[in-house]
């Protein structure tokens, strides 16, 4: 008996399809569902993120885990960036509304954000900016961080680059962003509306914005 779960898996993963891939390898060391992959260019890591709260680091050419990574997180990780130039720091965002930079190398915690108060669902970089990140979540904001400077969270958050609560009204969603790799200072992020909002990060400054942190 051909069930309707059945019928739609065949009928989005077609075997012809999957035949023409030619899957090189399965990747085994998570527990739970992946959600996102990162790797580094020119370099052998690539990073995933999961419901098991890990982020595992691979070889992807040996088919080969590294190590995994107890984030820290109390909900899915949605996204995980390395940051550009360090290649030793991945920052991860997750359902728990938090943002966390790990030490790849000593596996421990290095920054620990949670000024966010909706689901983290990206973290974006650029090339050749590696100190700075940027965040999008569910609760319409995106957030600019520099590793150069300490940050605190509290109540009135300093790192605001953009609120979409003020265009779209408290339903404001931010659930992609993107960062021009050859002009860094364009940005694009999409939200729960049909638009894609471009913003050039040289107009704007980063605003302090009452936030609702979730203790």
């Amino acid at each position: 008996m051909v069930t309707e779960y059945h019928f739609s898996r065949r009928c989005m993963l077609p075997r012809n399809l999957i035949n023409r891939l030619g899957l090189e390898a399965e990747l085994d060391g998570h527990i739970g569902c992946v959600n996102c992959l990162n790797g580094v260019k020119m370099e052998s890591f690539l990073a995933s993120g999961s419901d098991d709260l890990h982020i595992v680091l691979w070889d992807p050419f040996k088919h080969k885990k590294l190590c995994s990574i107890q984030s820290g997180h109390h909900g899915n990780i949605f996204s995980v960036k390395f940051l550009p130039c360090t290649k030793r720091n991945i920052v991860s965002g997750a359902a728990d509304f938090r943002i966390r930079v790990h030490d790849i190398y000593s596996k421990e915690t290095t920054m620990s954000c949670s000024c966010h108060g909706g689901r983290v669902k990206r973290i974006a970089v650029a090339p050749n900016l590696p100190f700075m990140f940027w965040s999008a979540a569910e609760d319409g904001i995106v957030m600019q961080f520099d590793l150069r400077t300490s940050h605190q969270c509290s109540n009135t958050c300093k790192t605001v680059l953009v609120n979409l609560v003020n265009h779209l009204g408290r339903k404001a969603e931010a659930k992609c962003i993107a960062i021009n790799p050859l002009q860094p200072e364009l940005l694009a992020v999409g939200a729960n509306d049909p638009y894609v909002r471009l913003y050039d990060r040289r107009m704007i400054r980063s605003n302090i914005t009452e936030v609702c942190i979730p203790f």
